[in-house]
């Protein structure tokens, strides 16, 4: 699954979509797109993505834009996960990444 961060690049998904990454995947279509980014470019943000389980929840600048999207296949209840530049010309910038292990249901 992809939490992305997008507000300038000509994708339609954008920042606070949720959108599955595998191919087998794509049979859920898209779980939830969002058309404009609620955050301009060259401005920081917060952006909150809450896994707990096979339920995913993404809040940019305290705003819900999934709320508790649960796995049908609950393929993902733990793992990993990575920043990735969605395109070769953007410019990214962290400001402060945290991650806090939540207990399981």
């Amino acid at each position: 699954m992809k939490a992305q961060i997008n507000a300038t690049h000509g994708d339609r998904v954008k920042t606070g979509s949720l959108y599955p990454a595998q191919p087998d995947l794509r049979a859920i279509k898209e779980i939830q797109v969002l058309d404009t980014a609620p955050n301009k470019p060259d401005e920081f943000f917060t952006q909150e993505v809450i896994c707990v389980d096979d339920t995913i929840t993404i809040i940019v600048n305290g705003k819900t834009t999934v709320d508790k999207f649960k796995d049908p296949m609950a393929r993902y209840k733990m793992g990993h996960f990575a920043l990735q530049g969605h395109d070769p010309g953007s410019i990214m910038t962290f400001k402060k990444v945290e991650v806090k292990e939540l207990p399981s249901k």
